[in-house]
């Protein structure tokens, strides 16, 4: 598990959370395949979540 990652769970457990909530852009596959791996979900798309240049969607993603 990458540091950031590791220290958001640490975090999380530390404090009695219910959840972890992130978001990763649509086309952002090895992201997104990551995030499946430790155990998170896609919950909803959020339509123009990244604007800019670049805007896209995002996956908001739930880990309990």
């Amino acid at each position: 598990m990458p540091a950031d990652l590791f220290t958001v769970h640490r975090v999380h457990c530390s404090h009695n959370g219910y959840f972890v909530d992130l978001f990763v852009r649509v086309s952002n596959k090895v992201a997104y395949d990551m995030y499946t791996k430790f155990g998170y979900t896609v919950y909803r798309r959020v339509l123009g979540y990244y604007s800019g240049p670049n805007s896209e969607d995002a996956f908001g993603t739930l880990h309990e």
